[in-house]
């Protein structure tokens, strides 16, 4: 096995690694006779420690030429030196978690997982359409108000079979939400949990809720679940007016004050929600972790909302 550039060099491929391939009930080791042919296509993004790839598996369905798997590149080195126990063991953790929700329609799926010398390969499936930032970006259908409900309401389906097996997401947002035509998926367990409280924060600053920002030194034990609920408020907030609502839920941010202080964000030109869903964030924000509504309740919230955006906001749409 060659090092870690010459794994990733578009020209090349990968073949005779360790493959740990997945099944329903098992994560086996096949024998070392055992060959994969991938080739790297292109580079899509670059996260943290981690990168990712659109590439060809002989060994799956399609064409040979047009990308039919997403290659997640997770390095075992940080500057030159093998990553901690700590950190190596977070990521066969997001394996772990990852393929224990892999069931899921609305969850993007993990085909297998290649551990190279220098890096760890997670073969995923492939949304050649992209994230759900570059949809909304876009917008055109993906700005309708049934374009949204039916998305979100897919988002919400992921995140309940994630809570009822027993795993927190605690990183939703936009960015790891891949779409497929109509169909979206939840993808990204780096952070995911089995713990059903942590005093850890996780997630994007923009995102997570004030309690689970502790001050330096000190822990605050939160709930998760209620978590996950906050952070997909923010996710319906930028599905709809493809911004977020605050930069940091803190009084020190000027939106969020205003916000606790009793302006409805649908005050805001730039946040043209409708009333409808005013209500429903309300529920959503509500400081009180153990007073949001649970995510069963949030799906017949959403599901029995008619109007998403105002007026104004679907002949955007429209004309997009």
């Amino acid at each position: 096995m060659g090092n870690l550039s010459e794994c990733f060099d578009p020209k090349k491929y990968i073949s005779n690694p360790t493959i740990r391939c997945l099944s329903p009930n098992m994560v086996a080791v096949p024998p070392s006779d055992v060959v994969t042919t991938i080739r790297v296509i292109r580079k899509i993004k670059d996260t943290g420690n981690s990168s990712i790839y659109s590439a060809v598996d002989s060994s799956l369905p399609g064409d040979g030429q047009q990308p039919n798997c997403a290659i997640k590149q997770r390095s075992k080195l940080k500057d030159k030196s093998p990553l901690t126990v700590e950190k190596r063991s977070q990521q066969w953790k997001e394996t772990d978690i990852h393929f224990q929700v892999n069931e899921c329609l609305y969850i993007a799926t993990l085909l297998k997982v290649i551990d190279c010398s220098a890096s760890s390969l997670m073969v995923m499936e492939y949304f050649p359409e992209g994230g759900l930032m570059k949809a909304i970006k876009a917008g055109g259908k993906y700005g309708t108000d049934k374009w949204v409900k039916d998305a979100f309401l897919q988002i919400i389906k992921a995140v309940e079979f994630c809570h009822t097996h027993g795993v927190f997401h605690r990183d939703l947002k936009i960015e790891n939400v891949l779409v497929h035509g109509d169909r979206v998926a939840l993808t990204d367990f780096g952070s995911a949990t089995r713990e059903y409280t942590s005093d850890r924060g996780h997630g994007t600053i923009s995102i997570i809720m004030p309690r689970r920002r502790s001050l330096p030194g000190t822990k605050s034990p939160y709930t998760l679940a209620p978590s996950d609920i906050w952070s997909l408020g923010i996710i319906l907030v930028n599905m709809i007016t493809k911004r977020v609502p605050w930069s940091i839920a803190s009084t020190s941010c000027e939106d969020y004050k205003g916000y606790r202080d009793g302006v409805p964000l649908n005050g805001d030109p730039l946040l043209p929600l409708s009333d409808e869903v005013q209500v429903i964030l309300n529920m959503i924000f509500e400081e009180d972790p153990e007073k949001r509504p649970k995510i069963s309740r949030l799906y017949g919230l959403i599901d029995g909302c008619s109007e998403f955006g105002s007026e104004e906001r679907q002949k955007e749409a429209s004309r997009g």
